[in-house]
């Protein structure tokens, strides 16, 4: 046992000792390296960009990747690079950036960046009503002068970048944080495969006066085939979840064309309702509910920054319930088909039902409809239905009314201009209003009218600001009229 003590003993005091001093043989040799490192490290990004990289310190450090080495960047700012608009705002700063390599390599005075990382950064993409963008910064270039320092990345890390983009000219405004990202291709290959996964914050993706999503988290799992020399790009894979809701992604991309397919199977109507009103309302409740929505889109076109590609997005939903936690509001037998499409040279920005049905409060309404315009939306429906007064007015207690109740039995269309996005009351028109409102035992009562009527019944004919009655017949206490 005393001679396996003392054996073991040399053992660790030899593997020390060789550690040791390979530790400080990597450290003076990097001391040694590091002014040419830096050197070349500078001299090769600003060989590459247009504009000027600010930084405040940059350090040689063994060990945030050890055992390889890394070039610690301190504060990098790159400003806009708008090519005719003057600006001095921030494209990029990230308060740390590595550029890492072997440290083996280092003898040979061979300085290849195999990992490039960033932490607590800001990436702001912005597109002017011209088309003129702030991040075009790379150089154009077919040098092949051979260099010591160069890029051959195998592994992109973000951890904590707050990503903006705002495309003026098409009204597309995200921001998005990046908690963690982890990117790995060769991208110095002509042919390559990227493998992505990323954990992320959705804050806002606003087009135009809708906000599709705000406050949600998404976890991006994604592969693509890059062709460099096609400058095509083909996922693979796209697995995308954003809150509950699960998407599946896929597209084809070059310079001049974009081909996307997304599709949704099995979203939870309660989550998308959340997640949309969410959109427009920060404030709003979380909606209960039941139900499946399935869900597709795709999204093809010119690859242009002044103009949109064709959104085309197609749903269904059957049998759905949903319920306000603040009243206690439920819609229930709820049945949706529906499309959206964008707004293209040659048609309106347009949500529309096919079919709707749904049942709330002892009532019923059926019907299709459009939504256009969505900065002042304009809403055409097409609706019949049966309305329970009574149950309408208990739940919604309308004003000045001390009691109402009967059925009405109706056939109408309707045109209504909202004049903001917000669909606040006071801010509407009714542009059109017809068809036909059939009463039956309907009863009423003004708060300050001490006759009461009673069994109403007949068929009122709406046209627009014009009224008619047919078969109409009010009885009070003493009296009938007809």
């Amino acid at each position: 046992m005393k001679k396996f003590l003392k054996i073991a003993r040399k053992i660790i005091f030899w593997v020390f000792f060789v550690s040791l001093f390979l530790l400080t043989t990597v450290t003076v040799l990097l001391h040694i390296y590091e002014d040419d490192i830096k050197q070349y490290a500078i001299d090769e990004i600003n060989d590459h960009l247009k504009t000027d990289l600010e930084v405040q310190s940059i350090e040689l450090s063994l060990f945030h990747d050890f055992p390889r080495a890394s070039l610690e960047f301190r504060k990098v700012l790159i400003r806009d690079a708008f090519a005719n608009h003057e600006s001095s705002d921030t494209l990029l700063f990230s308060e740390r950036s590595f550029l890492t390599f072997n440290i083996w390599d280092v003898w040979n005075e061979d300085y290849s960046v195999k990992r490039l990382a960033f932490e607590d950064a800001k990436l702001n993409l912005r597109t002017a009503k011209d088309g003129d963008v702030n991040y075009d910064i790379f150089k154009e270039t077919a040098d092949t002068t051979e260099s010591n320092f160069e890029f051959v990345l195998e592994l992109l890390r973000v951890d904590r970048l707050a990503f903006q983009y705002s495309n003026h000219a098409t009204g597309q405004h995200y921001k998005i944080d990046v908690l963690k990202s982890l990117i790995k291709a060769d991208f110095t290959a002509d042919n390559f495969e990227i493998v992505s996964e990323s954990d992320v914050y959705i804050r806002k993706l606003k087009s135009n006066a809708m906000t599709l999503i705000r406050n949600k988290p998404a976890h991006l799992d994604l592969n693509m085939i890059v062709n460099t020399l096609a400058q095509s790009y083909t996922f693979t894979k796209g697995d995308i979840l954003i809150g509950k809701m699960p998407f599946e992604l896929n597209a084809f991309v070059d310079s001049t064309t974009i081909d996307l397919a997304i599709s949704g199977k099995n979203i939870q109507l309660s989550d998308l309702a959340n997640s949309l009103a969410a959109g427009t309302m920060p404030d709003a409740p979380r909606y209960k509910g039941t139900g499946v929505l399935d869900f597709t889109s795709t999204v093809q076109g010119p690859v242009s920054s002044t103009e949109m590609p064709a959104v085309n997005a197609a749903f269904n939903l059957e049998n759905g319930t949903l319920t306000n936690p603040v009243n206690d509001l439920k819609i229930y037998d709820l049945k949706l088909n529906g499309e959206y499409q964008n707004a293209q040279s040659n048609r309106d920005e347009q949500l529309s039902f096919s079919t709707f049905d749904l049942k709330l409060l002892n009532s019923y309404f059926s019907g299709k409809g459009t939504m256009k315009n969505f900065s002042q939306p304009e809403i055409n429906a097409d609706m019949k239905g049966n309305l329970d007064l009574g149950a309408f007015h208990r739940f919604f207690r309308m004003p000045n009314v001390q009691k109402v109740g009967g059925q009405v039995d109706l056939d109408m269309e309707l045109a209504v201009k909202f004049l903001d996005p917000q669909y606040q009351k006071e801010n509407f028109s009714i542009a059109k209003s017809r068809g036909n409102l059939n009463l039956k035992n309907v009863f009423y009562k003004h708060v300050l009218d001490s006759i009461t009527y009673e069994k109403i019944n007949g068929q009122v004919v709406i046209n627009d600001n014009d009224a008619a009655v047919k078969d109409f017949e009010v009885k009070t206490k003493n009296r009938i009229w007809s």
